[in-house]
């Protein structure tokens, strides 16, 4: 999943909608390999926003100032190198 040249693209996401029960765990190593596991799990960031908020920022189309970061907020800042 991660892209040749992304230099320092690792780390782990916990994604949290605000508008409904669902939450996810996102994660890529320093190999490159990626894991997602639907539900709650300790991240290096937790990302809350709406699930129509959390959509539009994996892909790319809404700002990082929608949403609601906690934690190690370059380590959501380096996820966007994902969606270039």
């Amino acid at each position: 999943m991660a892209q040749p040249g992304v230099a320092g693209l690792t780390g782990s996401l916990h994604l949290h909608a605000t508008d409904g029960e669902s939450e996810w765990w996102v994660s890529l190593d320093e190999a490159g390999r990626a894991a997602a596991v639907r539900g709650h799990r300790k991240a290096d960031t937790a990302i809350r926003a709406t699930r129509s908020d959390l959509l539009l920022w994996l892909t790319n189309r809404q700002q990082p100032s929608a949403l609601e970061v906690l934690g190690h907020a370059e380590v959501a800042a380096r996820w966007t190198q994902l969606r270039r």
